[in-house]
């Protein structure tokens, strides 16, 4: 007997006219007088409808002037990562309780990258790094510098400091929500294989009927400082005043369906991802970090950074793997005597360029670089989960302090 139309399943969740994306703006946030104090972004909690799969953090095109004394800023260097000190903390927290995110605008630039494959602010790519692994830059390097544009713009927005210090650039950050995984195999209720080596979509945030309060906290660096922590680096009595910026949030959402039938699958919402920053000290040219157990471990990159608090170099990022420090050891285990990965910090960043085609911006271990959750420490069932650094310069300008970006997969339901 033939199945009458009404009686006929919808096309399921993830079929081309119901599995629908959408990038609307968010919020604006006007802020005036940033100069030389902290400042919050005070944007409210999102707006409850839809799957949250990624946000978008812009200041947009503006005639600012910026009020500067005599003495002037200077550059932020180029291995300072300048754009990127504009953002002193980013949170983003559910229930007003836990975080999705919790990083600096340095570790948003390094989840771009290692999501998109650039680090990109503008169209300097960052010479002293992208020399070190694979030669002299040249003109068609790609645009991941972490500065805008020219010799007479290397500063946040496009500062040219003869042409009426305006600020003409949009700054840009893609924050992602969810991750695409090569899923192997997802069981179903009688313990058989109910689809297998498949890409999901896998951390999506339900804001429908406000299931799960989600809300940013971000807050701005100085606009200048003496030391490296602000986008601007002054001398003497040099000061950076923009009176008026914009900052806006749009989001990229999936909508929810009509149709109950075609809702995603539960297990899609199963899971959330975590990107949370941590510090640890460097001693003695040896850092180690421990890592909690919660979850799956995706990635984990490394950052060093100076704060001998010397005025001027506090905050100072430290290029390991280039110059002396090429050698350094790095070493991922767990338990007593297990090694997953030992290496030289040269053949880390080897790696990291070889695979994404442009320089890497920082040290990292990525456990699905085949999208797959296949290799990554599933971190609930181990213990004393470490990687240990070695061998890191004492001398000069050293490092002092070990900054980690964590991404973890962490199951928010149960069976």
């Amino acid at each position: 007997m033939a199945t009458s139309a009404a009686n006929t399943a919808p096309p399921p969740w993830g079929s081309n006219g119901v599995t629908i994306s959408r990038q609307l703006p968010e919020q604006q946030v006007g802020i005036l007088n940033w100069s030389g104090n902290q400042v919050r972004l005070n944007f409210q909690a999102l707006q409850p409808y839809g799957y949250l799969r990624k946000l978008f953090l812009w200041s947009p095109y503006a005639a600012n002037t910026a009020a500067i004394s005599t003495a002037g800023p200077v550059p932020n260097a180029l291995t300072q990562l300048g754009p990127y000190r504009a953002i002193a903390r980013f949170q983003l927290t559910t229930q007003g309780a836990s975080n999705l995110y919790d990083v600096t605008g340095e570790d948003l630039g390094v989840l771009n990258y290692y999501r998109n494959g650039r680090m990109r602010t503008g169209n300097v790519p960052n010479s002293t790094i992208y020399a070190a692994i694979v030669g002299s830059p040249g003109s068609s390097l790609p645009p991941y510098g972490s500065l805008f544009g020219t010799a007479n713009a290397q500063y946040y927005g496009n500062f040219v400091a003869n042409s009426g210090l305006n600020t003409t650039s949009c700054w840009f950050f893609e924050i992602p929500i969810t991750e695409m995984f090569r899923v192997t195999s997802v069981l179903g209720s009688n313990g058989q294989p109910m689809m297998s080596d498949m890409m999901m979509e896998l951390g999506m945030i339900t804001l429908q009927n406000i299931q799960q309060n989600v809300s940013p906290n971000i807050t701005l660096n100085p606009l200048y400082s003496q030391d490296y922590i602000a986008p601007f680096k002054t001398a003497g009595v040099g000061t950076v005043t923009f009176p008026s910026t914009t900052w806006n949030l749009s989001r990229d959402a999936f909508d929810v369906p009509n149709d109950p039938r075609q809702l995603p699958p539960t297990f899609l919402q199963d899971y959330i991802i975590t990107r949370q920053g941590f510090d640890v000290p460097v001693t003695g040219g040896k850092a180690t970090y421990n890592f909690a157990n919660a979850g799956l471990l995706l990635r984990a990159h490394y950052l060093f950074y100076s704060d001998l608090g010397t005025l001027g170099t506090n905050g100072q990022w430290i290029d390991i793997g280039n110059g002396n420090n090429t050698q350094a050891q790095i070493q991922f285990g767990y338990g007593s005597i297990v090694n997953k990965i030992q290496e030289t910090v040269q053949e880390n960043l080897a790696r990291s360029s070889a695979r994404l085609g442009v320089a890497p911006v920082c040290l990292t271990h990525d456990f699905m670089d085949d999208q797959s959750e296949v290799q990554a420490p599933n971190t609930a069932n181990q213990t004393n989960i470490r990687t240990l650094f070695t061998g890191l310069d004492t001398t000069g300008l050293p490092p002092t302090r070990l900054h980690v970006v964590e991404e973890r997969l962490i199951p928010v339901r149960s069976a």
